[in-house]
This record gives structure tokens, sequence and C-alpha cells, in this order.
């Protein structure tokens, strides 16, 4: 079972098959080339503004192109992503804001401020800044996320990239996911289920939405909604 990290997945894939589509949304697409070039200078620009290894960087969590180029230059920047949905009550998102210290968020000028206020720093998921390479650890954190709160104040669950490796590689095997295939995910893309990562085909439906909208990609991104015995809750 192939258990390389998520970010050494990707850049291998990227190598192999650059010209090959790696995300399709509201008719627009990436091919593998384009979707890493412009994770890489996200980035760098995220590097450039301050961000280092460890540091939460918060994320609009709605189906997009952006939304994959965001987590992936989050990711690249060896920081850990926090998805935050302008759906949820204000409320909620200042206290996750507030909680999670998270003081960039990554989304367009009127969806930040919307979310963030003045509190956070809007980066622009099409940021142009010079490419980095970082190197990853197993241990390094690759997101964070919130439990609904239903039982008191949301809780900020993290996972590793350890974690999010082994995960995705057993349910590439589960699914039988590979290239040309699709798997249809309907869980939220913050919520605390899981989420499939594979070079496969996929599509996003929110739960009791099944048909729109959708993404379909054959990158291997994975969303935020994964939580495991390997994740700690953030306190």
């Amino acid at each position: 079972m192939d258990t390389a990290l998520f970010p050494d997945v990707f850049t291998r894939q990227a190598a192999q098959t650059p010209s090959a589509v790696a995300v399709e949304y509201g008719g627009e697409t990436l091919t593998y080339a384009e979707l890493a070039d412009a994770a890489l200078c996200l980035a760098g620009d995220l590097i450039g503004r301050g961000v280092r290894p460890g540091d939460l960087v918060g994320i609009t969590a709605r189906p997009s192109l952006e939304l994959v180029i965001g987590i992936l230059g989050i990711v690249g920047a060896r920081a850990a992503w926090l998805p935050l949905d302008p759906g949820y009550p204000a409320d909620r998102l200042r206290y996750m804001l507030a909680d999670s210290g998270v003081t960039r968020l990554v989304a367009d000028e009127e969806t930040g401020r919307a979310i963030g206020g003045d509190a956070v720093e809007i980066v622009d998921p099409r940021a142009h800044a010079d490419a980095v390479d970082v190197r990853h650890e197993p241990e390094d954190l690759a997101y964070v996320i919130y439990t609904s709160g239903s039982t008191g104040r949301p809780k900020g669950v993290q996972l590793t990239h350890r974690g999010l490796a082994n995960l995705a590689a057993a349910e590439a095997g589960l699914f039988g996911a590979g290239p040309g295939k699709r798997v249809l995910s309907s869980s939220s893309r913050r919520s605390a289920s899981t989420r499939r990562c594979s070079r496969s085909r996929w599509r996003w439906a929110p739960a009791r939405r099944w048909c729109s909208p959708r993404v379909r990609t054959s990158a291997p991104v994975p969303g935020s909604g994964i939580s495991c015995g390997t994740s700690t809750s953030r306190t």
C-alpha cells in the first residue's frame, strides 16, 4: 500500500501526467501542470507573508477550482488548512477564527471580509509569487476541522500528514480508486466525515444535494472533512 505523504503523491502525479485534467468545476478545468504551478505560486506568496511550518491558514470551504489550489498552496507552504464555510453563522465563524488563532485567509476579497472582517489578512488563491520547494514530515499538521459543537463549544480536531496518508491509501484501496475512475463523496467540505483521496476523478456532492454543486478531479486532493484515530483535539 502506498503511504507516501499527500504532497509527494501530488507532485509525483503532476510530473507523470502534466497535461492531464486534474480538476474540473463549472465548465472550467486545470491540468496537473497548471494546478501545480498555481499552488506553488500561492505557497510562495504565503511564505513571503510570514507563514511558517505548522501555522494554520484559513480557506473558504466552497466548491471551486480555487479551493483545490488553496489547499495545495497552503500545504505547499508546509502550513495546515482550516476550512471556513461562508454559510456558517457569523458568531461561529468568529469563534473558530479566535480559537484557532488564524490570521490569514485564502479567499476572494468579498468572501474573506464577510468571514473575517478586518481580523484576518486576505490572500488571493491566484496569487503570483516565486515558487518554493519545501520538505514535509509525517508529523506535520495537515489540517484542523471543528466539530459541530452540539455538546458544547466546537473543538478543533487536528490531522497530521501521516494520518492523512494512511487514511487516503486505505480508502483508495477500499474503493478501488485509480486513473479514469470516479468516486462520489456526499460529505460536507467542512464536516467531520471522510473524503476520498486518490488519482481517480471524483465528484463533490454536499449531503442532501447529490448533484449540485460538484467538483470532479483526478488529482489526489483531500477535502477538509476527515477525522480518525490519529487526530487530536485542538485546545
